[in-house]
């Protein structure tokens, strides 16, 4: 699944707003907090967010490619799967960059194959579709409420409450 959006942000801050995530999501994991030039190629391991950090089946996660402000390539490794997903931007003028979002699920051992697998696939993808759309937005409305504590810093309060993980 692949859907490419014009932002009204910079690639510079799309890519500082997944950096600090993604340092984020692996200082949850693993108590280690790397700086930014050291995201590509990274590799950890996690477990789903849930309320007890024992439950669930654990996820690899590996980097791909994170070369700022322009390309973030990250694979989950499920006991269901790999999902890949993939931000590639690039500037729009007025301050706006282009967003190409790609994200790729391969089932293990799962069929594609047939009129199931096909309905089966159109559907993920609609719903992957959706979500990806959320996410973004979210991403959007973020870097906005940043954009808003930097010109005021009286509304950081309501940024802190809602800089919750929004881009996993």
């Amino acid at each position: 699944m692949q859907l490419t959006k014009t932002l009204k942000v910079t690639p510079e801050e799309l890519f500082d707003a997944l950096a600090g995530s993604i340092m984020q999501d692996i200082e949850n994991a693993t108590g280690k907090r790397p700086s930014r030039n050291k995201l590509n190629g990274y590799k950890y391991e996690k477990r789903p967010y849930r309320k007890r950090q024992d439950q669930g089946t654990a996820i690899k996660v590996k980097i791909k490619h994170f070369d700022y402000p322009c390309l973030y390539e990250v694979c989950f490794q499920y006991a269901a799967g790999i999902n890949t997903m993939r931000y590639e931007a690039a500037p729009a003028g007025d301050g706006a960059c282009e967003l190409t979002y790609t994200e790729d699920f391969q089932g293990a051992g799962g069929n594609t194959s047939g009129m199931r697998g096909k309905l089966g696939l159109f559907f993920y993808e609609r719903k992957l579709k959706s979500r990806a759309n959320q996410t973004i937005d979210q991403i959007v409305k973020y870097i906005e409420g940043e954009r808003r504590v930097k010109a005021n810093p009286a509304f950081a309060d309501d940024t802190a409450e809602n800089a919750s993980d929004v881009f996993h």
